[in-house]
This record gives structure tokens, C-alpha cells and sequence, in this order.
């Protein structure tokens, strides 16, 4: 990453988090540490034994939730509010590229997914784990490659919504994939499932163009441990697609670079 790539990335991650966005995820991470901690204050387990708990199972039902939710929380009109507010313009009276602009938003809005994952993710199950003396077991290579694939899975989120956003204006490009993200897990592998798995069209359609290969190659990690070469492919081929489209699409944002 070239210094000034990385100067625009650690600024936008300061401007990201704001107070509004501060409060609240803190405001979450300590409720999610109370909730985590209720059975062991009120003794409601008893003498009960705790089973060893899969560290990786509960990672995975909680990041499936956490970071597409934490995605769309971030890049709520990530570009074309920048533009509204005019910090494109002051931005680009300096040597940057509107690529560059573009790709410190994904990495920025990345990182702040990633933090989110170890706040409301990890920290709790943390604190279950010490308050009511519960085991958790799992191998360190599985639960590496699911944290891995979901820091992923949220990249490919952000790329998506960055897309978006540098042709629809305001919050437009959260309510957009919002529904896209319900289109694909109610209809199409919900509803439409069976159909579209039984043709090579219908498995472009929802692998694609509705990309879960990061989630479903965490699942296959954490679970069986095999190398999930399929999914990361489809995975990779998804946020190649989404990341280049936003790279084309920035280029016709109108960004007035005058200094007046």
C-alpha cells in the first residue's frame, strides 16, 4: 500500500467513526457483554456443567448476523455523500486518484467491520466463557480461516455498497442491498433454491451475482475443516467483479476539483 493510499484509508477510518457510530457500537458491545454474563450473576445454571462449547460454531452463527448488518451500517452513502459534502473535492486537489479514493473507502469501512467483529463477536464469548468457567474447543488453524473468510465476506459487502453508492444518491445504496441481500436468502436460496441448483445458469445466478462463497467457505472450515476451494473461488471471482465495477463507475462520479 503506497503512503498515500494509506493516509487517505487511516482518515477515512477517523472520519467513519464518529460519535453517532461510537455510542452506539459501544452501546452494543456492553449489552452483549451484560447479556453474556446474565447466567453466571444470577446463577442460572446452578451446578449444571457447562459442555465444551465449538468456538468456531458460535463465531459463525454470530458473524453471519454481525457483519452484513455492520456492512451496511458503514457505507451508508459512502461515496455519494462525500461528494455532497464536498470532501472529494478538497481530497483531489491533492495527488490522489479517484481510485484511490474509492479503494481506501473499501479497506476503511473494512476495518471497521473487522472492529465490530472482535467487539460484539469475539468479547462476549469471551466473557461468557470466564463468568460461567465454560470450555471451548476448536482448532486454531479453523477458527484462523473463519475469521479470515469473514473479514472477507465483509470486503466483498463493502464493495458492493461502495458500487452502488457512486451511481445512487443519499442512503439509496443500503436500502438497495438490503433487499438485495433478502432477494438471496429468502427467494433464491430459499424460495427459487431447487430450481436454480438444478442449472448451470441458476448457480452462476446465485453464486455470482448474489456472492456468499466467504460465508459458505467459513462454514465448511469450521465445521469439517476442509479446504473449501469452490467457494473461495466463487468467492474471489464476486468481490473481483464488484471491486472493478466500482473502480470503472468512479470515474463518472461528478467530483467538482476546483478550488473556489
Amino acid at each position: 500500500m503506497n503512503s498515500k493510499l494509506f493516509i487517505l484509508t487511516k482518515v477515512d477510518f477517523i472520519k467513519t467513526w464518529g460519535k453517532g457510530k461510537l455510542i452506539t457500537i459501544a452501546a452494543f458491545c456492553i449489552i452483549s457483554c451484560i447479556l453474556s454474563a446474565v447466567p453466571a450473576w444470577f446463577n442460572l445454571l446452578g451446578e449444571t456443567k457447562i459442555p465444551a462449547l465449538q468456538f468456531t460454531e458460535y463465531l459463525l452463527n454470530i458473524w453471519k448476523i454481525i457483519v452484513p448488518f455492520a456492512a451496511l451500517f458503514f457505507t451508508a452513502g459512502i461515496i455519494s455523500n462525500e461528494v455532497k459534502s464536498h470532501w472529494f473535492r478538497t481530497v483531489m486537489t491533492h495527488a490522489v486518484t479517484r481510485q484511490d479514493l474509492l479503494i481506501s473507502k473499501i479497506l476503511s469501512s473494512t476495518a471497521s467491520v473487522f472492529v465490530v467483529m472482535l467487539l460484539i463477536g469475539v468479547i462476549p464469548l469471551l466473557v461468557f466463557g470466564i463468568t460461567t468457567g465454560a470450555e471451548f474447543t476448536g482448532g486454531i488453524l479453523s477458527i484462523i480461516q473463519v475469521f479470515i473468510y469473514f473479514i472477507l465476506e465483509s470486503a466483498l459487502f463493502v464493495s458492493i455498497a461502495v458500487w452502488l453508492s457512486c451511481f445512487m444518491n443519499g442512503f439509496l445504496n443500503i436500502f438497495f442491498l438490503a433487499g438485495w441481500m433478502f432477494l438471496d436468502n429468502v427467494v433464491l436460496k430459499g424460495i427459487l433454491s431447487m430450481w436454480l441448483s438444478s442449472s448451470v445458469t441458476g448457480n452462476i445466478i446465485t453464486e455470482f451475482f448474489f456472492p456468499s462463497g466467504f460465508s459458505e467457505a467459513a462454514i465448511v472450515a469450521g465445521g469439517s475443516g476442509v479446504f473449501p476451494t469452490e467457494f473461495l473461488l466463487w468467492g474471489f471471482a464476486a468481490l473481483t467483479f464488484f471491486i472493478t465495477a466500482g473502480l470503472f463507475h468512479i470515474n463518472y462520479v461528478k467530483i467538482d476539483v476546483n478550488t473556489d
